[in-house]
């Protein structure tokens, strides 16, 4: 971890159980945590131990999400001009080739309406 254990259960920045329950029932714009659900296991934060990898996982996951849904919207405003002969999907293609080039194995696969 880049950070001691510590860190995240000191002020200013701990917080309690109790806390992220009664702002679970505040409106977004009062709540300071974001809370949006209250807690499924009623387990004091102290007592948790935050996994740092899994959570940068995540994040660099829905990062690739995004970025493969905008290059498909970006890929679908631009088709909509073309003619049925040209190749379509030009901008999603470019970018999996990108990131084939630096040696990752990676694909788009798209279900086919029917």
């Amino acid at each position: 971890m880049s950070k001691c254990r510590e860190f995240y259960n000191t002020t200013p920045i701990a917080r309690t159980l109790s806390e992220m329950q009664e702002m679970c029932s505040l409106p977004q714009s009062q709540c300071r945590y974001y809370c949006i659900r209250k807690p499924l296991i009623n387990i004091e934060l102290a007592h948790v131990i935050l996994d740092e990898l899994h959570l940068m996982l995540r994040i660099t996951d829905r990062l690739m999400e995004n970025l493969i849904k905008e290059v498909i919207e970006r890929d679908n405003k631009t088709d909509i001009t073309k003619k049925r002969r040209e190749e379509k999907g030009q901008y999603l293609k470019k970018r999996v080739k990108e990131i084939n080039a630096t040696g990752i194995t990676f694909n788009v696969w798209e279900k086919k309406k029917c």
